[in-house]
């Protein structure tokens, strides 16, 4: 989770589910940020934003955007996972 995320600066707007450990990621509109990630359990991140539910079936390598919360999340394969395959 990106810390503007974990100190309520900033709204999810972007999701991804890590392809290689399974890993989630929360982060917000700072995504080019190099701040070190915030790690916390799943349910701290869901309890604060229910919405992320919706996401609960986002499949390994895959991610999620959406323009501000109240929006539709859009999902789309991981770019990253397209590269190591060749």
């Amino acid at each position: 989770m990106s810390r503007p995320v974990s100190t309520k600066e900033e709204d999810v707007t972007y999701v991804s589910h890590d392809a290689e450990d399974g890993a989630w990621l929360f982060m917000g509109e700072a995504l080019a940020n190099d701040d070190v990630p915030v790690l916390l359990r799943l349910h701290e991140v869901v309890d604060e934003d229910r919405s992320l539910e919706e996401l609960a079936d986002l499949p390994a390598g895959w991610c999620a955007s959406r323009e501000a919360p109240g929006k539709p999340w859009e999902r789309f394969e991981s770019e990253e996972d397209d590269d190591e395959e060749g």
